[in-house]
């Protein structure tokens, strides 16, 4: 009985012991904001996600950009397939100065590599990079249609970043 008692025991801490040794990534606080930021009137649209959170003193931001379509006569309601370079984002780190949203920072603008119906992006900046406050990412999603860029903006929320 004590023999069992002891494997038991052994095994137990071993298991705890090797799941301690993991690593796990953290996001203590994400916040996103999320909607139609291009719509045709014809049933094709731009679903756009903005991100933003903090993981080891460093700033996250991600923005998703979903272009749709018209299915069975509903607007925006299937994945709208974009060529090569016809789906492009960018993250828009701003900080609010007690008034106004002042710019921060920005990534360059990323180009979907392969014909998809979605694009995502996530890029970082070390945090607090214009000093302590709220931080929120205002992220742009566009797609190439009819020769010119269309789509826009989404706010995340705001973060509060030390």
């Amino acid at each position: 009985m004590k023999s069992i008692f002891r494997r038991k025991l052994i095994v137990g801490v071993m298991t705890v012991l090797a799941l301690m040794a993991i690593p796990v990534v953290v996001y203590a606080h994400t916040v996103s904001g999320e909607g139609y930021v291009w719509e045709d009137g014809n049933g094709k649209c731009v679903f756009a996600r903005s991100s933003i959170w903090e993981s080891s003193g460093d700033i996250y931001l991600k923005i998703l950009n979903n272009p749709r379509k018209e299915w069975s006569f509903v607007d925006c309601a299937v994945g709208w397939e974009q060529p090569t370079s016809w789906i492009r984002v960018r993250n828009q780190l701003y900080r609010w100065d007690g008034s106004a949203w002042d710019y921060c920072a920005s990534s360059d603008w990323f180009y979907n590599s392969y014909p998809t119906t979605e694009y995502e992006v996530t890029s970082s900046a070390d945090g607090g990079i214009c000093g302590a406050g709220d931080y929120a990412n205002i992220a742009g999603a566009q797609i190439f249609h009819n020769y010119t860029w269309v789509g826009g903006t989404k706010y995340s929320g705001y973060h509060y970043f030390p």
